[in-house]
């Protein structure tokens, strides 16, 4: 039996002609044409499909506030409840314990667009302080909205101003808010 390895003088002749094919294939590749293979059996995503992700999106969004990202602004829900009823509630003239107040602070007048109406016991042009109930201290502190409100306020003057609540008051500090605005 004859070695196939023995036979040197066909391998050579063999790799001549292979390396002068591939020198041909190299030279003519610029001459071929690229051709896009589509499967036909792969199809996008059809109508329905697009329709049903853009309902989930939208939920999405609606369930992000998306309304507060595009505008800037955050809806807060309003409380109608009078000075004289949150301080009885959560305020000095509360029964409940302080983290009972808290809780119930938390969850119904934090956050929340208030309307009160008291006497001016101190101002400047970004800010003021209102006595609401005739005591002598100043029960409610306000941050204005537009940083000019307080400038033309006098002690003693009585206003209504509506505020976004932000902070619990007591028997010495006041409630306080903020985003205030003045309403005539």
């Amino acid at each position: 039996m004859k070695n196939p390895w023995d036979n040197k003088d066909t391998d050579k002749d063999r790799i001549s002609k292979l390396e002068a094919e591939l020198e041909e294939l190299k030279s003519q590749k610029d001459d071929i044409q690229k051709v896009e293979v589509v499967d036909k059996k792969k199809k996008g995503i059809g109508w329905l499909s697009w329709l049903l992700i853009i309902i989930a999106g939208l939920y999405v969004l609606n369930e992000l506030n998306f309304s507060e990202w595009v505008s800037g602004k955050k809806e807060y829900p309003i409380n109608n409840s009078s000075y004289a009823t949150t301080n009885m509630e959560v305020g000095c003239d509360s029964k409940y314990s302080k983290d009972k107040k808290k809780q119930i602070f938390d969850r119904k007048y934090k956050n929340h667009w208030m309307t009160w109406k008291g006497d001016v016991v101190l101002s400047d042009k970004g800010s003021a302080s209102l006595n609401m109930d005739g005591v002598l201290v100043q029960d409610l502190s306000v941050d204005f909205k537009d940083k000019k409100s307080g400038f033309d306020l006098q002690k003693g003057q009585t206003i209504k101003v509506r505020f976004l609540m932000k902070s619990i008051g007591g028997c010495v500090l006041p409630f306080s808010g903020n985003q205030a605005e003045i309403k005539y």
